[in-house]
């Protein structure tokens, strides 16, 4: 039988024995529903990364002794100890656990003690960066040896796509288009480009990556591989590692897009929430 200590904390959280008529016993519950099995992958992710918060303060609790109170201290430590995104995300989940939980019969919808919380986010991102400043950023990940980080870079700034689809993108996706353009498809067999053309600059770039590879890539393949060969959507925060920002590492804070001047949106490095 596989240690406790190896299991991911979904696969521990089945293993967990909660009291009667507790939050954690109602959210368990809910697991069995084919609600819950409809969910995509990426909500289940934020389910399970807001009841990391909830889980330690109320899941032995039974939700009818829950006190306002209670709420607004727990969502401000979140805030204090992890971010103020992680506390508005939290108290997100919590809410919706709060619905769950009624329809379930643990608790009362409209006593759901969070509405008298107030739930503050954090403010947009806004910060622009400089085509000058990405080519710059590009050529210190290649220098530093960070290959695939430098051609993501630059297929960011080209195609204008988000961070987890550049990510994403597989061999399969690559397309050209007349001599020396190249640019992406839908997965689909549909041949619908998604972003942009690669300059000749980043076509460069990314085919020397993948010759450094040393690997001849399958349809299926991932152009961009970490270290970690799995893919990620949640990276690690470093600060200010090797002389490159810590959202320019490659396990590192993730692309963001935003309106420039001038009318182009411009990636900016934008923190994300802090991972669990």
């Amino acid at each position: 039988m596989a240690s406790a200590q190896n299991l991911s904390f979904s696969n521990s959280e089945e293993l967990t024995i909660y009291p009667p008529r507790s939050l954690g016993e109602a959210f368990r519950q809910y697991r069995r529903t084919e609600e819950w099995r409809r969910k995509a992958p990426a909500t289940r992710d934020d389910w399970w990364r807001g009841w990391k918060r909830i889980k330690p303060i109320f899941g032995d609790c039974d939700p009818r002794t829950v006190r306002l109170d209670d709420v607004s201290a727990w969502r401000q430590m979140v805030e204090d100890k992890v971010s103020l995104r992680e506390a508005h995300r939290a108290l997100k989940i919590w809410r919706a656990l709060w619905k769950v939980a009624a329809a379930l019969h643990y608790c009362k919808r409209d006593d759901d003690p969070s509405l008298g919380v107030r739930n503050s986010a954090a403010k947009g991102r806004s910060e622009r960066w400089a085509e000058g400043e990405v080519t710059r950023l590009a050529k210190r990940a290649w220098r530093m040896k960070y290959y695939g980080l430098s051609a993501l870079i630059g297929v960011a700034w080209d195609t204008q796509m988000s961070p987890g689809d550049v990510r994403a993108l597989r061999a399969s996706q690559m397309a050209t288009a007349g001599e020396g353009q190249l640019f992406f498809t839908e997965r689909r067999k549909t041949g619908v480009s998604v972003g942009g053309l690669l300059s000749a600059r980043t076509m460069r770039l990314l085919a020397a990556y993948l010759d450094r590879l040393g690997i001849e890539l399958t349809r299926d393949a991932y152009i961009f591989r970490p270290a970690n060969p799995i893919p990620r959507t949640r990276w690690a925060t470093t600060s200010g590692t090797y002389g490159l920002p810590s959202s320019a590492l490659w396990n590192g804070e993730c692309w963001a897009m935003t309106s420039g001047a001038q009318g182009r949106s411009r990636p900016s490095l934008a923190r994300r929430a802090r991972p669990n």
